[in-house]
């Protein structure tokens, strides 16, 4: 099943507007965040925001659960202020 047909509705979704947040860790040697973003996301959603914990490993969300909250944080302040 290729991704139009799996993912449909997300990519249109990401089409009018919706806000994706995608974080990883620089050291992760399982998921690579630039082909994410250069993939599937990049021309199919309208805002995209990337942000790569420097040293973080797969695990990131936990080795730098502060640098990911923070990140997180600010992303849903900037999403939902917008909604005001």
């Amino acid at each position: 099943m290729g991704s139009a047909a799996r993912y449909g509705s997300v990519l249109e979704a990401g089409a009018n507007g919706l806000p994706v947040l995608v974080i990883n860790g620089g050291a992760d040697k399982f998921v690579d965040g630039d082909k994410i973003i250069y993939g599937l996301l990049d021309g199919n959603f309208k805002d995209v925001t990337l942000y790569t914990v420097k040293d973080g490993s797969h695990g990131f969300f936990y080795e730098e659960g502060d640098e990911f909250n923070g990140e997180a944080a600010r992303f849903a302040q900037r999403v939902f202020a917008s909604k005001e």
